[in-house]
């Protein structure tokens, strides 16, 4: 029997959750006669635990590596190429996941189906990082179609990707909007949340959310000239997307308060990095996106 499911998995710099991450998927994967695809640089801080644990497991993890430093979207495109099963799951090297995780996502409707994201890091700097970060896919959520899905809990039928995968990278949103444009819909279920866990400081995680945003926007400039012209209204846009999230689902609210001005300073870094990306260009912060 050939592989029925991959599951991508790109990592970086994720010493501490990588190894409870690798073991979650390959035990599920094991159910299933799936395949986990872990992606990384080597020199990464993390390879070694998942070279030792790729050891371990020949039969059911696959590791593809890079020789040069590159960022999570360039990771996960790699793996997705390495990638053999009609199916591929999409999620990231600190996530945990529910009972039949993996064989719901066999039998969810559609060519594209997934789950939420809960927060499972209970401080402050997680908290805000949470909401500024994964908003947009807060549980609860009601079974069936959706607008969107999640860049970690997300699976597509191998021939979606084959059709719109490009040599950039694999960008959530980008990709997503194309197969929209195409008439694909995406499903949503409640028994397939994960809960997250990346492990950031306060202020790394503002200079991640600086590089993501000018990556972001360097890669959009080119195609959207005007889009500089729409910079300075990107807090206000961000902010208002996540508030409205959360008077819709009402998730952790006494967190969300608390962390509103954490949440800020996460969105207004990310909004000055894609503002100089439309203006300068990526330069080198695609590479180090987590």
């Amino acid at each position: 029997m050939g592989v029925t499911i991959s599951v991508v998995i790109p990592v970086r710099r994720a010493q501490a959750t990588i190894a409870s991450t690798l073991e979650a998927a390959i035990g599920q994967a094991r159910e299933v006669d799936g395949q986990v695809i872990a992606a990384i640089w080597r020199g990464d801080p993390s390879y070694r635990v998942v070279e030792s644990i790729a050891a371990k497991e020949p039969g059911v993890l696959k590791l593809v590596t890079s020789d040069a430093p590159c960022g999570v979207p360039q990771l996960r495109h790699d793996a997705v190429r390495a990638a053999r099963a009609p199916w591929v799951v999409i999620t990231e090297d600190h996530c945990l996941f529910p009972s039949g995780w993996l064989a719901g996502m066999l039998k969810g409707t559609g060519d594209v189906r997934g789950g939420a994201v809960a927060n499972g890091r209970d401080s402050y700097a997680g908290w805000a990082q949470y909401f500024a970060r994964y908003a947009a896919f807060m549980p609860p959520v009601k079974d069936g179609p959706a607008p969107h899905l999640s860049g970690n809990n997300a699976c597509y039928a191998r021939h979606l990707l084959d059709s719109v995968l490009t040599e950039g990278g694999f960008w959530e949103a980008d990709l997503n909007r194309k197969l929209a444009e195409r008439g694909v819909r995406f499903f949503m279920y409640s028994g397939l949340t994960i809960k997250q866990r990346q492990q950031r400081g306060w202020f790394e995680f503002a200079s991640l959310r600086f590089r993501h945003g000018r990556c972001y926007g360097g890669q959009r400039g080119g195609s959207k000239p005007l889009a500089l012209l729409r910079a300075p209204l990107i807090p206000a846009v961000l902010i208002w997307r996540i508030l409205r999230a959360e008077l819709h689902q009402r998730y952790a609210v006494g967190w969300f308060v608390v962390t509103l001005p954490l949440q800020v300073l996460y969105i207004l870094a990310w909004s000055l990095g894609e503002g100089i990306g439309y203006l300068l260009g990526p330069g080198q912060s695609c590479r180090s996106t987590d």
